[in-house]
């Protein structure tokens, strides 16, 4: 009779395993699609982890005066937050390639800087290892801006910080 009820267990129990009952991993943190129609859209990858907008703070373009345009995006939680700020100067095109400079340089050539700012540490612009933005789409009538960037930013103490694949579609 004991090798019946345990048999009878071991039938049940594996009745009751589910091949297909496993948790779901959360679905991956898409980065927005490049886009170039003012879709307030802004994403990266920051040290291979998805960065994706949850706030645009700051989009602001003047001309002819200034000929500058600076983009601003926040995205975080509890646990790690992330700012970046984008600055280009001089003449802006569309389809055009501008070099990452160290920001507060006072040049007047044209090219962009970046600012980003993690819970840990502050990486000001002025320590670059490489970088550039594309202007996919500049338009100062329609006042649209798209493109693509990636660059590489550190500061003592603190780990390199690499943006990869990073595109935004703003309306300033």
């Amino acid at each position: 009779m004991p090798l019946v009820r345990v048999s009878l267990c071991l039938a049940l129990l594996s009745l009751t395993q589910c091949s297909s009952c496993k948790i779901a991993d959360p679905a991956p943190i898409l980065l927005p699609a490049e886009t170039q129609n003012g879709a307030y859209t802004f994403g990266c990858l920051v040290n291979g982890k998805p960065f994706v907008a949850s706030g645009i703070t700051r989009t602001r373009g003047d001309w002819p005066v200034a000929n500058s345009l600076t983009i601003g995006a926040h995205a975080g939680n509890k646990q790690e937050s992330v700012n970046i700020n984008l600055l280009l100067t001089g003449l802006l095109n569309s389809n055009a390639v501008y070099a990452l400079q160290p920001q507060n340089t006072g040049s007047s050539t044209t090219g962009f800087s970046a600012f980003c700012s993690t819970e840990k540490c502050e990486y000001d612009g002025t320590r670059i290892k490489k970088g550039s933005l594309t202007l996919t789409r500049f338009d100062g009538v329609a006042r649209i801006a798209a493109g693509r960037f990636a660059f590489t930013l550190y500061e003592p103490g603190c780990d390199t910080l690499r943006v990869t694949d990073g595109r935004f579609d703003m309306r300033f």
